[in-house]
């Protein structure tokens, strides 16, 4: 999802996050102006993740990305999303972009940056 600008109130916009360990229900809210933000795992389309190293399916839960550019998010929540999570959160603050992983435990890891509201 690209957000440009900012709502009615003038205020950023509050992006909603789906939990992946529950349909339905958000896992977060993020705040955005003029950013895109993407999600990647396998709590929606199933193991269709492969682990580079190893060829068979990861077994990610999910990633979100916050990045200037969607593409860009969307590569790095991929990316993110077949890692583990402490290399996940290293990548994104590499490619100084926020974000945050969820674990199979239902444990949230996130970067510095991210303007995350549980």
């Amino acid at each position: 999802m690209i957000v440009r600008g900012v709502n009615p109130a003038g205020v950023s916009w509050r992006v909603g996050v789906r939990d992946p360990r529950r349909p339905g229900r958000l896992i977060a809210t993020v705040r955005l102006t003029d950013q895109a933000v993407c999600s990647s795992g396998t709590y929606h389309r199933g193991r269709h993740l492969l682990d580079p190293l190893s060829g068979v399916p990861a077994r990610p839960i999910g990633a979100t990305v916050v990045a200037p550019v969607a593409a860009l998010a969307d590569a790095l929540s991929t990316a993110a999303a077949v890692l583990e999570p402490e290399a996940a959160i290293a990548l994104l603050e590499a490619n100084d972009v926020a974000g945050f992983v969820v674990t199979g435990h239902g444990v949230v890891l996130s970067t510095d940056g991210l303007a995350y509201l549980p």
